[in-house]
């Protein structure tokens, strides 16, 4: 059961036996997609430890991060993000990052990327 998968202990001896980061990439979108946002970095960062991919499993940790209140952790990833060359249309338009929109701490993740992404989308 999902209640079960989300318990702490249990989450890391079903992750220890996961070897795909392409999995834990898909569990780590569905917790954050049900508000498990944790769990959902717990996942995320253990996949970014298989697999090393940052674009989607670094993104979806940024937006975690953020809904739980943690932007210095968002903000980090994000910079991480856009320094590998994600499209930072994506970083701007995401709803789970607007808490961020608008500070200056945003933009200087954002960093020369800033200006095309701040026309909105």
């Amino acid at each position: 059961t999902v209640r079960a998968a989300l318990d702490g202990e249990n989450l890391e001896a079903q992750l220890a036996d996961a070897r795909s980061a392409e999995l834990m990439g898909s569990v780590q979108i569905l917790l954050h997609q049900l508000g498990h946002y944790e769990a959902s970095m717990v996942v995320g960062r253990r996949a970014l430890e298989e697999d090393g991919d940052m674009s989607v499993i670094g993104f979806n940790i940024a937006c975690s991060a953020v809904q739980m209140g943690d932007f210095d952790t968002g903000l980090a990833f994000i910079e991480s993000l856009v320094g590998g060359g994600l499209d930072v249309t994506r970083i701007v338009s995401d709803d789970d990052l607007s808490p961020l929109r608008g500070t200056d701490e945003f933009a200087a993740a954002l960093g020369e990327a800033g200006p095309v992404g701040s026309g909105g989308s």
